[in-house]
């Protein structure tokens, strides 16, 4: 890391200040701006968990000439098969 970027996580206390700021309904959205204005230094993202576009028939993974290589929706039922679906 850079001198002008911090080397450490915030503490707990201070993210859960920036989480009780939010609102449930804009949490999605606001979350990692919130986090980003919070805490100068760090880049927050956020991805969704409960958008199943990883589990469409159109995500696998294919080789430069477009062969494909991979089941994507089978490697990830195995998964979540040996967690028990979680």
């Amino acid at each position: 890391m850079s001198d002008q970027n911090p080397v450490r996580l915030p503490d707990p206390a201070s993210v859960e200040t920036v989480l009780a700021s939010l609102e449930a309904k804009s949490a999605d959205a606001g979350l990692a701006p919130a986090l980003n204005n919070a805490f100068p230094g760090f880049s927050f993202s956020t991805a969704p968990v409960d958008d199943f576009y990883w589990r469409g028939d159109a995500r696998t993974v294919l080789s430069a000439d477009g062969t494909r290589r991979g089941d994507h929706r089978a490697w990830v039922e195995k998964e979540l098969a040996e967690l028990n679906g979680d």
